[in-house]
């Protein structure tokens, strides 16, 4: 078998068998006793240095059409080295007696060589900085969509980086394995004399820093791959794998360092990869401290017992944190090569940094970035040992010092600073940089419906119009330059708008009660929705999936698909009016629309959103029910969705069974006997509680808003009409409405009442005012 290693092509040749004096006719071997096994080897080994010199000669000679490409150059000056090398070998055979002609000749060969060889790994380096780019910015790309999309696959993002490394280390391999035949011929050839071998040496060493510098970055680490905060002893678990299956290690030590440092060690690895000779990476100082906590147990090594008392191992943070932690090196089969893993890793504290302080002082609202420095130690090709560094994603480090009522706000920045992080997505290298513009409010509707996705883990996500109700909140005066936007004048939905980190994070959205008076911003509320999916006892995950759910619906759009149902109806939909709840706006047979008590995380860990959905639509006589395609969708249907969602798949008709128990105790009489009684069985349900002294009406006055205001313009630029207002009007107004009140009566009964005695009397005209009046 022969390697083309420029065309990257294997041409397999069969030989035939010719029958010499160590065979038979049959072909079986006869020993042959005139060689020791030390000759053979030898002998073998010079034949097969021969065999694949001169073949290698006749393909490097071919001429090579159609070979175009980025690569072009460096295969060129590739195949020139290998011709030279040949050369070399070829003036070995050759020169068989010693003179001083031959031997300048071979020395001012073998400097040629090596300045063509130098020149070839400059080429080859090149190439491989410039490809390793790409390279490594599709394997970022791979892993952030893994951090970003619900449900993305990444297996096999590995490849095409495996493929690269080998191909690279293969063309080294095969100069290597040339060179080190020619100094084999050499030092068996007695035309030379022994000093010549140790020409060769330096080429040999060329090839090998060539490898060291080509492995210097073949390692990848593999988290955070789903959650790019830690909480400080928190367990997380830690994998790093080798791009090369080639290389060997001897131990993989992993820290924490600053998003400063990070961009330091990227720079001394380009460095290292680009001059000549190679710069080493320096140390770093240490961002956070890291510990190991034991696969089996929980006490560590140095745990003892103090003199008050007791034991120290039972602490949280009972673990030997370091600076730097080392883990062993182990067999990966399922991307067959050297891995480091390990499943319980733990950050027990993040170090003050003075340049944290600033950073955060300055740029209110970003948490400060961290990312995993991994230094792997390799058995290098020249029998020493080598380096390779990479650097993780970047992650946040959440403390756990603020607690209770902080806590939701200091994880609303931490996980504002990752989703604008990873959702800009700035590449630098290996690093992700900030971004402190803004992004147009497209941008950001895409961004947070795949964040809703990954972190409530649904497969249906919002839509653009669940986002209308927002996107005139997300700016104010404290949070957004004059310049960009003007914040006095409305402006429409079509009209684009830009959204900075800052306004993500700006208290924009309040909500006042009689017990509450609360200002959040839009991402606080998103973080609380996502509260609602999170939580396996809500069931608000399982009907966001059935499509019963809705998302950001506009109350005056309710109210409207509501008032085209000819029977009663049901909407039940997101919303942030009271924080992140559950709103359910009901029609009820006779018209009359309520909005029912929002519904939060509490109540719906009481009782699940399931439970509250079927109870409405009994105690309602609910007929419809809107579902995400904003179709209406008979109760039958609902129920059945509503079942096959909640796991329970018995019949309805056999969910409410009775009770049957056998007692002596129903009856006087001896003990020996008893009665048997049936029980009805009783479950908690959900009812509207309806009164008359309370203002239930919520017909959709806003969407008369804009008639009724223009009724009152004209009513107050007529001097007239203001005359002919009096107190016996207004009196008997809020007699009218007392009345209303007390019989439970709407605007439109009193208005059908009117209609009817009008028809009667056929009075049209007076109708007609009685209904502007009311404004229905």
């Amino acid at each position: 078998m022969i390697i083309d290693n420029s065309e990257n092509l294997c041409i397999f040749q069969r030989v035939k068998r010719i029958q010499s004096k160590d065979t038979t006719q049959c072909g079986q071997l006869v020993q042959d006793n005139t060689m020791n096994d030390e000759q053979r080897s030898e002998y073998i080994n010079r034949s097969m240095y021969r065999i694949l010199n001169e073949v290698e000669a006749k393909i490097c000679g071919s001429d090579r059409k159609g070979k175009v490409g980025r690569g072009e150059l460096e295969g060129k000056s590739y195949v020139t080295a290998l011709i030279s090398l040949h050369e070399l070998y070829t003036m070995t055979q050759q020169h068989q007696q010693q003179n001083s002609a031959n031997i300048f000749e071979f020395e001012a060969h073998i400097a040629h060589f090596k300045t063509q060889l130098n020149a070839c790994f400059a080429l080859q380096r090149a190439f491989a900085n410039s490809h390793g780019s790409m390279i490594w910015r599709q394997l970022r790309e791979h892993q952030i969509r893994k951090m970003t999309n619900y449900g993305y696959e990444n297996r096999g993002f590995l490849d095409s980086a495996v493929t690269f490394y080998a191909h690279m280390l293969y063309n080294l391999g095969v100069l290597a394995a040339r060179i080190q035949g020619f100094a084999y011929e050499i030092r068996n050839n007695k035309t030379f004399v022994s000093g010549h071998s140790d020409l060769v040496k330096p080429l040999l060493a060329i090839v090998y820093k060539m490898a060291d510098v080509l492995l210097s970055d073949s390692i990848i680490c593999l988290e955070p791959s789903l959650n790019p905060i830690l909480v400080t002893n928190n367990l997380f678990p830690m994998k790093i794998v080798s791009l090369c299956r080639f290389s060997f290690f001897r131990d993989f030590s992993l820290q924490i360092v600053s998003e400063e440092m990070a961009q330091q060690i990227q720079q001394e690895m380009l460095h290292h990869k680009t001059f000549d000779p190679p710069s080493p990476i320096r140390k770093t100082r240490t961002a956070a401290l890291l510990a190991m906590k034991p696969a089996t147990g929980v006490k560590r090594n140095n745990a003892k017992a103090s003199e008050e008392g007791g034991n120290t191992a039972h602490k949280k943070s009972d673990v030997n944190s370091k600076e730097w932690i080392s883990i062993p090196p182990l067999y990966d089969t399922e991307h067959g090569g050297w891995c480091a893993t390990y499943p319980h890793l733990l950050c027990t504290t993040r170090q003050k940094d003075t340049l944290l302080e600033t950073r955060s002082a300055v740029q209110t609202g970003k948490r400060p970035l961290f990312y995993f420095h991994v230094r792997a130690e390799l058995f290098s090709f020249s029998g020493a040992f080598t380096t390779a560094h990479t650097l993780s994603l970047p992650f946040t480090i959440a403390t756990r010092r603020n607690q209770d009522c902080q806590v939701q706000r200091m994880m609303s920045s931490y996980t504002a600073t990752c989703f604008w992080l990873y959702g800009t997505n700035v590449f630098d290298g290996l690093l992700l940089q900030w971004h402190d513009g803004e992004i147009d409010w497209k941008h950001f509707k895409l961004l947070y419906s795949l964040y809703f996705a990954m972190n409530a883990e649904v497969t249906r996500t919002f839509i653009d119009e669940d986002f209308n109700i927002l996107q005139q909140k997300m700016h104010c005066s404290e949070c957004t330059e004059s310049s960009t936007i003007d914040l006095t004048n409305e402006y429409s939905l079509d009209q684009p708008s830009l959204i900075s980190f800052k306004n993500v994070l700006c208290p924009h959205l309040h909500f006042t009660s009689p017990n509450c008076d609360l200002r959040f911003s839009v991402w606080r509320g998103m973080l609380e929705l996502l509260h609602l999916f999170s939580d396996q006892k809500t069931e608000t995950r399982n009907l966001w999936e059935a499509g019963l759910l809705q998302g950001f619906m506009e109350l005056n759009t309710v109210y409207s698909m509501l008032r085209t149902l000819p029977g009663s109806g049901l909407v039940m939909r997101l919303s942030l009016v009271a924080g992140a709840c559950v709103c359910i706006t009901v029609k009820c047979s006779n018209d009359e629309f309520l909005d029912l008590d929002p519904l939060d995380v509490k109540k719906l860990q009481s009782k699940n959103l399931n439970d509250y959905l079927k109870d409405i639509i009994l105690s309602e006589k609910v007929d419809f029910v809107l579902d995400s395609d904003k179709q209406w969708v008979h109760v039958a249907e609902v129920l059945k969705r509503c079942q096959k969602v909640s796991g329970d798949h018995q019949d309805p008709a056999q969910e409410i069974k009775t009770r049957e128990i056998l007692s002596n105790a129903l009856h006087p009489g001896p003990i020996e006997k008893q009665h048997s009684i049936t029980f009805t069985p009783m479950r908690v349900a959900v009812v509207t509680c309806k009164t008359n002294t309370t203002d239930n009406n919520n017909e959709p006055d806003d969407e008369f808003a804009t008639d009724n205001a223009a009724a009152n313009t004209n009513s107050q630029q007529d001097p007239n009409n203001q005359q002919t207002l009096n107190n016996g009007e207004n009196n008997f107004e809020a007699e009218l409405r007392q009345l209303m009140h007390k019989y439970g009566k709407t605007p439109k009964d009193v208005v059908n009442i009117f209609s009817q005695s009008l028809h009667e009397q056929q009075q049209p005209l007076e109708h007609l005012e009685a209904r502007e009046f009311f404004g229905i």
